[in-house]
């Protein structure tokens, strides 16, 4: 919901009707929460991620020889949003997670 919403308010485009912002978001944090895999790949795919975005968002980056291969407008806006918000909900957990382990503490 965060992406679209930000979308909204940020981006100049007008309907945004993808999921890759949702996916973005869900990498960063699945990346925080996936304690199965070792830290190092972890690191990997985050430092993957963010240079991915991070090169999306350079000035003088070329979205058109994707978008001539895909059916429709790739809105790479919507990748930065998305991982925020998935680096927001882990912000989050950890306050809120904190706030209830002080009170079932007293």
């Amino acid at each position: 919901m965060a992406v679209g919403v930000f979308m909204s308010i940020l981006s100049p485009i007008l309907y945004y009707a993808g999921l890759s912002g949702v996916i973005h978001g869900l990498i960063i944090a699945g990346c925080f929460y996936a304690h199965h895999h070792p830290i190092w790949k972890r690191i990997i795919v985050l430092v993957i991620t963010a240079g991915k975005i991070l090169q999306e968002q350079l000035p003088g980056y070329d979205i058109n020889p994707i978008n001539n291969v895909m059916p429709v407008v790739i809105a790479i806006d919507s990748h930065l949003i998305g991982a925020i918000a998935g680096f927001l909900f882990i912000l989050l957990d950890k306050f809120f997670s904190h706030i209830r382990r002080s009170y079932s503490s007293h």
